[in-house]
């Protein structure tokens, strides 16, 4: 299937393993050139290596703004500008609000929320000279089923949900396309990334309706690699729609002509 990313750029922070990597490579298998970060040198390399010619990775920290700025300007100026923008650097601060500290707590704000601020406005002068520009921001299920276990988290995915949300309304008018995805479980040939103890309690468990969220399988892709193909729905030219309404939940609006909402996909599975 041609999504119309042949040719096109991207940038991917958290892109060196997991659902990030995979997302780079379901990029880069769509035909687009694709420049990643991740903290750890040695990963990068690893995923440079497995990836190819058609990927570039760079350590970077994205709570630091100075590196987000040159990560952002580097790839631009390499690749001849910036087509897509994918959020997808994260981690978890466990605790419940009573115990979390506050160190912790303006961590994973950092991560979460700011990170995603700095990413999107240091693109957004190249994204602006893109006529296919897209902003996805991957956020977690949590951020519609609260768990006092990850209370930071919870917190602060919710604040990502409304950020994503404000840049769409604040975007549209120049055809810039942001919207966000909300993911619970990520399986793997290594088990669960998302411990099964910790997963939220679903607003509708226990509800007579079911819901309209299921399983997302990557290998249904055409290549059969491990690519979550969905999420290229959203890069590709045309508006994004539910490719099935059984799958997904798109809770979002149609502004000018484009889809600006947040999807929420309790399970992925790459492979």
């Amino acid at each position: 299937m041609d999504l119309g990313l042949n040719g096109r750029t991207a940038v991917v922070t958290g892109g060196s393993k997991g659902l990030g990597f995979a997302t780079v490579q379901a990029l880069i298998d769509a035909g687009a050139r694709v420049a990643f970060c991740a903290r750890n040198a040695a990963e990068i390399k690893e995923a440079e290596e497995a990836l190819g010619s058609g990927a570039r990775g760079c350590v970077v920290d994205v709570t630091d703004a100075e590196q987000v700025e040159h990560f952002i300007s580097e790839a631009a100026a390499d690749f001849g500008g910036i087509d897509v923008l994918v959020n997808n650097a994260g981690g978890a601060h466990p605790g419940t609000g009573e115990t979390i500290t506050d160190d912790a707590f303006q961590a994973d704000f950092n991560i979460k929320v700011l990170s995603w601020q700095r990413t999107i406005k240091a693109a957004l002068p190249h994204l602006r000279k893109s006529d296919q520009a897209r902003v996805i921001n991957i956020g977690s299920v949590y951020a519609h089923s609260p768990s006092p276990a990850f209370f930071s988290t919870s917190v602060h995915r919710a604040a990502g949900v409304n950020l994503t949300k404000a840049w769409a309304v604040e975007l549209a008018p120049d055809n810039i396309l942001v919207n966000g995805v909300n993911i619970g479980v990520i399986e793997t040939r290594n088990g669960p990334t998302f411990a099964t103890n910790a997963r939220p309690v679903p607003p509708w468990k226990n509800s007579s309706k079911p819901p309209l969220m299921r399983t997302f399988r990557s290998g249904a892709s055409a290549s059969r690699r491990n690519s979550p193909t969905l999420w290229l729905f959203w890069p590709a030219p045309a508006p994004p729609t539910s490719p099935a309404p059984s799958l997904m939940l798109l809770a979002g609006w149609e502004f000018r002509g484009l889809a600006a909402g947040v999807w929420h996909v309790t399970r992925v599975v790459l492979g």
